[in-house]
């Protein structure tokens, strides 16, 4: 099992060297003939596709030392890890194809490999789940391959700088729909759940569903003109439907997949307001909450002995505090709270909807419904937490989901800093660094309280921790603006800080650490 995983690390470190040091177009196959050109090549010149290309890799490299330990006394490990490894080459080529045949081919990869992991372990429910999955996804791929034979017409094979035709676009958006579980074909994503948890982690994250933003993100210049006002109907439709799905659902994974469709149609939104770049970033966010999401649920399925429900909780049969602590920032994270990712990238699509009231109205309603389903989890996860008895740590688990947790939490600075937002400069600069106070918080908080296991190890055993002295009257918060420039040899950046806005996420940090690493 173990050299397994090796062979596969060192094949995902190879493709991430080999893109590393590549830019511009690689053809590995070129032919003309008859005035046609057919090439089959790769572009590495797109820097939001090799982005998401390197948020792949690295969340592969997360998911499959996670299968190590989820998946370590499974018979059928290779076939798996095979299997897993074929799916990410496929969404590594649609990301970074050129031409329509490679489109295709990565298209078609994803499709034949998601089936083949679905009815992974072979029984009723998985062959019923993995036959919806095809079959409703086989409607996208029959509309994409007759937007790429209309190719044939202009005997032009390349993606890029393509002129569309508005019936091929209508294709490629019935495509887009069928591969993002859009209404009207959205009850595949719920079947696909039969799949093991590692790969229900890589499917919601940044691989099947997202390939048909993926597809919008290559042809985005001609959407807008076409497809713009029923894009952001169908994408309300869909989070509305998801979202009150969520909410009365009691299947842990199904909660999260109807919390994915609702994610994505937020996504469709943001295209069809021409916010292509936040809607990039949305994506990024999304990857890496929903997969730490997903490791951290199912952390809970294997001490609950495979039940999926989430109302066992409330029976108090298992809790992890780490595990609980991770999966509620990510939900958080999700629904918006202040100065984190999700944040920044929802309050631009409330400001670009003060345009129009019926946008405004729409955006707030999915913001709203999305937070409803977040907190009843939340609640569920506080119940659990009143269990004296704990589980073995987690140490390898924990210390892996740590830094993907890090990484989630500081992944909207970076797209922030490096990717400019639709509205004006200052306006972004004010606040990228602001970013970065969760970040710096949960770091220093797990210095000091290491620190504070080493100095005094009687701590170490302690059954519970009652606050003393800490009340409201203690807690003085002096409210100021700090006004803070720094000068260096090539850069000048300044920034002002408002203590009451940072009072709030601050508290709420410290409360959190406080209940999850003293108790």
């Amino acid at each position: 099992m173990s050299l397994i995983i090796l062979y596969y690390l060192l094949v995902l470190i190879f493709i991430l060297g080999f893109m590393f040091f590549l830019k511009g177009v690689y053809g590995f196959i070129s032919s003309s003939m008859m005035n046609t050109d057919f090439n089959l090549s790769l572009m590495f010149d797109n820097h939001m596709m090799v982005y998401f290309t390197y948020v792949v890799i690295i969340l592969s490299f997360v998911i499959v030392m996670y299968a190590n330990f989820y998946m370590e006394h499974d018979l059928f490990v290779s076939r798996f890890l095979f299997l897993l490894l074929s799916f990410i080459i496929s969404m590594i080529v649609l990301n970074l194809s050129y031409s329509c045949w490679m489109l295709w081919l990565g298209w078609e990869g994803l499709g034949v490999t998601s089936f083949l992991l679905i009815i992974y372990y072979f029984n009723w429910k998985s062959s019923n789940s993995s036959m919806v999955t095809l079959m409703l996804n086989r409607l996208g791929d029959f509309s994409l391959l007759l937007g790429l034979l209309s190719f044939c017409l202009i005997q032009s094979w390349n993606v890029v700088n393509f002129k569309f035709s508005p019936w091929i676009l209508i294709l490629v958006v019935l495509a887009m729909v069928a591969k993002s579980a859009q209404i009207p074909l959205q009850s595949w994503l719920p079947a696909a759940m039969a799949a093991p948890t590692p790969v229900s982690s890589l499917v919601h994250s940044s691989t099947l569903v997202v390939a048909g933003t993926v597809l919008c993100l290559k042809f985005n210049n001609y959407f807008f003109s076409y497809s713009m006002y029923w894009l952001a109907l169908l994408g309300f439709l869909t989070s509305f439907y998801a979202s009150i799905m969520a909410y009365v659902e009691q299947d842990f994974k199904k909660i999260m997949a109807y919390s994915t469709m609702s994610q994505i149609a937020m996504i469709m939104f943001m295209l069809s307001t021409n916010l292509n770049k936040l809607m990039f970033m949305h994506i990024m966010n999304h990857a890496f909450a929903k997969a730490l999401l997903f490791l951290s649920v199912g952390v809970y399925i294997m001490y609950m002995f495979g039940s999926q429900e989430a109302r066992m909780l409330e029976l108090k049969m298992y809790s992890n505090k780490m595990s609980s602590f991770l999966m509620m920032s990510c939900l958080l994270v999700m629904c918006g709270i202040y100065f984190l990712s999700c944040y920044y990238s929802k309050e631009f699509v409330l400001l670009f909807s003060y345009y129009q009231e019926t946008l405004m109205l729409i955006t707030n309603v999915m913001i709203f419904l999305s937070l409803a389903y977040s907190l009843r989890l939340i609640i569920f996860l506080i119940k659990s937490l009143e269990l004296k008895l704990k589980p073995t740590f987690l140490s390898n688990v924990n210390y892996m989901s740590m830094v993907l947790f890090m990484i989630m939490i500081s992944n909207g600075w970076f797209m922030i800093y490096n990717y400019s937002m639709p509205f004006n400069l200052q306006f972004s600069m004010e606040k990228n660094y602001l970013m970065l106070v969760p970040l710096l918080i949960v770091i220093f908080s797990i210095l000091y309280y290491k620190n504070l296991e080493i100095l005094n190890l009687d701590y170490l055993y302690q059954s519970s921790f009652y606050p003393s002295w800490i009340t409201m009257e203690n807690i003085k918060t002096k409210l100021k603006t700090i006004s803070l420039s720094m000068n260096f040899v090539s850069m000048q950046f300044s920034f002002m800080i408002n203590m009451k806005m940072l009072t709030l996420p601050f508290l709420f940090m410290l409360i959190l650490l406080l209940i999850f690493y003293l108790n």
